[in-house]
Parts: C-alpha cells; structure tokens; sequence
C-alpha cells in the first residue's frame, strides 16, 4: 500500500449535467475536493490530451426500407434481427410499454449486420421497454465488422448471471454500436458492457471459458463503443460497469449511481476513452484507487466537465491513506486489484 502514489487527474465540474439524471444533484459543495491537474511534465504517459469537443457519430446513410410491426418479445426479437442479414437492414423496434423476459436458455442474439437499429416504441419514461431475466453470457454480442449499431431507449433490468454481460462487443476494430438514453438497473454481473475482439476467439487465463472476466489482452485493436445520455444505477459488477479491453471507448453525458464494482469504468490494454459531462455519484469502489481506470499501455483523449462526489473506494478507506482519486487514475494493470497487488499499483 506504501508504494501507491502518483498524482491525480481530478473531474474539474462543480455539478452534475448529465442529461439523464434521475435524482438529486449534489451541489458544488458536496463534491470532493480536488487540486489543479497535472501538467503534461507531470504525467509522462500522456494521461491528459489537449481537451476537445467529440464532434456526434456519423450516421451512415441507410437503404429505404419499410418498416416492420413493434415486436413485444425476446424470441421475436432474436427472429426478427436474424433476418435482418444483407445490405437492407429494417429498424426493429419494440412495442411501447414491451417487457422482455430473458432465461439461461435464451442464446445471445448475434448482430453483425451494418446500420442495425433496436430501439423502444414509448412516449415517456414510464411507458418504456424493459428487459430482465437471467443471462447464460450475454444478451447481445456485437461481432464481426458491424458498422453503426445502435441501442436507444431500452432499460435492462434486475439482470444477473454468472460470468455474464449484458453487451458482448466483440467485432473487429472497424466495428462500432453505441447506446442512447438506455438504463442498466439493480443488474448482478461481469459487467454491462464488455468490448474485446474476439476474431481470434476467447483467450482465457483458464478452463472457465464462459467467464468474461478471465480474458486476456485481445490479438487485435477491439471495436468502438459510445454511451450517450444513458445511467447506470444500482448494479453490482464482478469487474466493472463498463469494460474496455483495446478498444475505443466514449461516454458522454451519461450518469453513474450506488454501484458496486472493481471500478465503474475500466480502460485496458491498449484502449482509449473520451469521458464528457458525466457524473459518478455514491458508487462503492471495491479494488482499485478510482472509479475511473486506465492502465498504464491506455489513453484518455477527452476529460471534459465530469463531475465525481462521494464516491467511496474501500482499500484506500481500509488502509486510512490519503484520500482516493476523484477522477481518472492511471497506471500499473495490477491497480484494478489492490486487494491482491498492493505493492504494485503505482501511476498518476
């Protein structure tokens, strides 16, 4: 534990303005307090880019074609999106107010197909779509190089298995899905989304090859993955809430809640992340110095107006050292770990 030290990268926000809060927004007050970011002298990893704007994904021009009736459960889904396979790719959308129910026997749903677009039929919050149940490894996997995938408006919900995801984003660095207001509630698993590039299959550090957490680094750079306007509130995570094993992450006005986890945003072998306008709020850390983790081979491209309070990480807390990181932490890959690595976990 002696030989953690580095300097931190603080979120610089003094309030929350993720769109899609829920709650309360602790004020400037509440917030933990920070001291002024390293310079580039200070951080000879790269830790902090010059800040820009992300400018919005490019939507790619899709082929005319007519829209298909809402579908309203998890076996029509998974039949309307495996017909979903060439170049005219039909929206799938689910009827307002449909609540899917998943079991250990449903298979993941495959989507490989370009400009594939799922998304909920509702007016409102309350009459939106929901899916819950339990995961044999994952609900979606995203393989191959599946351009412009997009998620919008779901709630997965009170999901939970063992060694599972909610999205398996498995495709090849040309591969890209991004998720726009959708909420991941009350889940118990690996992780909501996991990125890693699977054209070589699953290497596994042992024998349990459905344990998403046991993946080694990936042959090949993964694929892009983009979280908009979307929350994550009251789950337990294995790993963390989102996972990105060499691939490039964006999270953008997204809001994070009493979760429980390793870290809530983890960046590894060789990932890169672009975090703006999103707030990490009375989540529990359980193993590493920040709710943000990147390891030390990893880049972040963008910080911008993120905003961090009471966040409370337990091997810091444990030890009685000086107080966690509020924002991005960099360094050594045994950091998300500390429990077991604690001589080794050293970076800014």
């Amino acid at each position: 534990p002696d030989e953690c030290f580095g300097t931190c990268a603080p979120f610089s926000a003094t309030e929350c303005a993720a769109k899609n809060s829920t709650t309360t927004t602790p004020t400037s007050s509440q917030a933990l307090s920070s001291s002024p970011a390293p310079t580039s002298s200070q951080s000879p990893s790269g830790l902090l880019a010059p800040s820009f704007v992300v400018p919005p994904p490019v939507v790619s021009t899709q082929p005319s074609v007519v829209s298909s009736p809402c579908v309203d459960g998890w076996d029509a889904l998974a039949l309307q999106l495996s017909s979903s396979i060439g170049s005219s790719v039909a929206p799938v959308t689910l009827c307002q107010g449909a609540s899917l129910q998943v079991t250990k026997d449903s298979a993941p749903i495959d989507i490989s197909t370009d400009n594939a677009v799922i998304s909920c039929s509702h007016k409102s919050n309350n009459d939106g779509c929901s899916l819950s149940g339990e995961i044999k490894s994952a609900l979606f996997a995203i393989s191959g190089q599946a351009r412009n995938v997009t998620f919008s408006g779901f709630s997965f919900e009170e999901l939970e298995g063992d060694g599972a995801v909610v999205i398996q984003a498995s495709g090849r660095a040309e591969a890209s899905v991004q998720f726009q207001n959708c909420n991941f509630t009350n889940t118990r698993l690996v992780a909501a989304v996991l990125t890693y590039n699977q054209k070589e299959g699953s290497r596994m550090r042992n024998n349990n090859n459905d344990n998403f957490a046991n993946l080694r680094m990936p042959s090949e750079p993964s694929m892009k993955v983009t979280l908009d306007s979307c929350s994550l509130v009251g789950n337990v995570f294995e790993q963390a809430a989102i996972v990105n094993l060499g691939g490039e992450l964006i999270v953008r006005s997204s809001y994070f809640e009493s979760n429980v986890a390793k870290g809530i945003i983890n960046v590894l072998d060789e990932g890169t992340l672009r975090l703006e306008d999103s707030c990490f709020v009375n989540n529990t850390i359980t193993s590493q110095p920040a709710a943000v983790l990147l390891s030390e081979d990893s880049y972040i491209l963008s910080s911008i107006g993120n905003f961090a309070s009471n966040n409370n990480v337990l091997p810091l807390a444990a030890t009685a050292r000086t107080p966690s990181c509020s924002g991005i932490f960099q360094g050594h890959v045994n950091c998300t770990n500390m429990t077991a690595f604690p001589d080794e976990c050293f970076g800014t």
